[in-house]
This record gives structure tokens, sequence and C-alpha cells, in this order.
């Protein structure tokens, strides 16, 4: 079973009060886009780590649990446990981070205790992990490293300690690829900023399409009129019903190696 795992504690820069999970990104918040992307890589579940729970989180969370998926507010690696199935992997999501499917679903696949990770110095780098790499924001974890969170005091960290804990059992690396990092990957708490990233994403998922007509006919369209949509505030549903009307459904693998149909362009299974 594959949970996911969203940090959801800290504040919007220039916005006192307001988390960075919370803030719009195409069309939805930030923590509903991610939690997209962990259904997306068949997450059956998703917790989601917060400090305090304020009104905008409590009604993100409530509109992603109406999507027919568990999701479960923790606020220590404890009570996570305790939630997450004992046999779980754990797909964790850094706070306020902005991916692709392409990466998030790549890491799903990776064996338990993976992390992704960068060069030092790079601009999407999270947190140190050695000498040379940095975390790049997501990390593919056994339940154990849960359990090794839980052991040290609740006054840590959370989203530090697991990475720390992940890193102490020798977590394999995994090197983000370059074309991630163009497609807007990385840690965004400002608005502003978080608008532009959510265009470079919205461009990014389009050009996934194939085949000639999805690439010269229905990829511009789609580039040109979501930033658009989502500017206006379209309605997430219209966007997404949208995209599936502008082009042939691609294809992509399940986990068992099914050949299965990919809905819409924005390659969610909402």
């Amino acid at each position: 079973m594959l949970t996911g795992l969203i940090f959801a504690t800290e504040e919007a820069e220039h916005q006192p009060g307001v988390l960075a999970a919370t803030l719009p990104f195409g069309g939805m918040t930030l923590i509903e886009y991610q939690a997209r992307l962990l259904l997306a890589a068949g997450a059956g579940q998703v917790l989601v780590a917060v400090g305090r729970v304020t009104p905008s989180l409590a009604a993100a969370v409530n509109r992603i649990g109406r999507r027919g998926i568990t999701v479960d507010i923790v606020r220590t690696a404890d009570e996570a446990k305790a939630k997450a199935h004992p046999l779980a992997t754990i797909v964790a999501l850094a706070d306020g981070l902005v991916t692709t499917d392409a990466v998030v679903e790549g890491m799903a696949l990776e064996p338990a205790d993976t992390l992704l990770v960068t060069p030092n110095g790079d601009a999407t780098a999270v947190e140190r992990v050695d000498a040379d790499h940095c975390w790049a924001g997501v990390a593919t974890l056994s339940i154990a490293r849960l359990d090794d969170a839980a052991r040290l005091p609740p006054e840590y960290d959370f989203q530090s300690t697991l990475l720390r804990v992940a890193t102490q059992a020798r977590a394999a690396h995994v090197l983000l690829p370059a074309k991630a990092a163009r497609s807007g990957h990385g840690v965004e708490r400002d608005a502003g900023t978080l608008e532009v990233r959510s265009k470079d994403v919205l461009a990014s998922l389009a050009e996934q399409r194939t085949g000639w007509i999805d690439r010269y006919v229905f990829t511009p369209v789609a580039r040109l009129l979501l930033p658009l949509l989502v500017r206006r505030k379209v309605p997430d549903v219209a966007i997404g019903a949208a995209g599936a009307h502008w082009g042939s459904p691609d294809w992509r693998r399940s986990h068992s190696g099914e050949r299965v149909r990919r809905p819409c362009c924005c390659s969610c299974r909402w």
C-alpha cells in the first residue's frame, strides 16, 4: 500500500498566518495539487503533517477527502505511524514543494528508503543530506522510518527529523532530472512566484502529450488557454474536462505493468 505524506507547517512569505500549503496553485491550493500527484502515483491514503489547522487548510483537506481518498491530519511521527498501514510505503513531499507527476510517479516506483537529491547549491535544494547533495523534496520511505522518527523528541521538526533518520539509515539517492528542474520543481512559499511556477508546471504537463496531433495541435492550445483558465479561477473540474476534450487520452503504465488510459491533460485520476 502506498501512503502519501504531505508537510503543511510553514507560513507563506509576506502573509503572516497563511500556510504555504494553502496558497493558490493551478486553480486549486498547493496541497490539493500535491495530493493529486500522490493519487496519480497510486496512493490510497494521504497523511497531512501539520503544526496547526487553519480554516483554509481544513477546507482543502475536506476537498481532498471528497475525491475518494482517505485523508488524515497528523502532528507527530507517532501519530503518522498509528494512522499508516503497517506495511505501507511512504512517499513524502516537502512543505511547499512544486513538482510534476513524472517526478512523483518515478519516486513511487523506487524501493523504500530512497531520497530524491540535487547537488549542493542547486536552486531546487531543500535541506542538505551529505557533503555533496541536498534533498530535493521527495522521499520514498519504509514505515520503519516513521518509527525511528517517533523515538526522537516530539518538539523536533517532523520533516527534518524524518529526513535525518532516512539519511542515517543509508537511504539510496536518486538525482533530480534536469528536465524536472526546468519544469519548475522546487519549494516555493511566495504567492507571486508560485503563480509563475504554476504556469511552468502546466506547460510541462501539456508537453507530455504524445503523437503529432497532440504535439502540434492540442499542446499549443493547452499551453495558451490553461494559464488563462487558472488566472480566471475556472474550477479545476472544468479545466480537467477541457483537457480531456482537447486531446486523445495518453497511455501510461500502472504499477502492475498494465497499460491504462490517462484521463486528462493534467495526468490526474480525478
